[in-house]
């Protein structure tokens, strides 16, 4: 039996930043057993600015932890 997501607006398996606005996913890569994906995204605010890099990573394209 699975369990509801905390917020029925947002889907179950989706990759976003911590907050506020992301870019297009870029270098996704699959190295030693894990996949990885890098994005763009701004920590300050929901617009195109700030850009910062973020990064995750999966065994299997369902569980991701975010990397620094």
């Amino acid at each position: 039996m699975s369990t509801p997501p905390a917020d029925l607006h947002l889907p179950a398996v989706h990759l976003r930043p911590p907050r506020n606005w992301i870019n297009d996913p870029n270098g996704l890569v699959f190295h030693d057993g894990h996949y990885h994906v890098f994005f763009q995204y701004n920590p300050y605010g929901p617009w195109h600015s700030n850009v910062h890099w973020g990064h995750y990573r999966s065994p299997d394209l369902i569980n991701w932890e975010p990397l620094p």
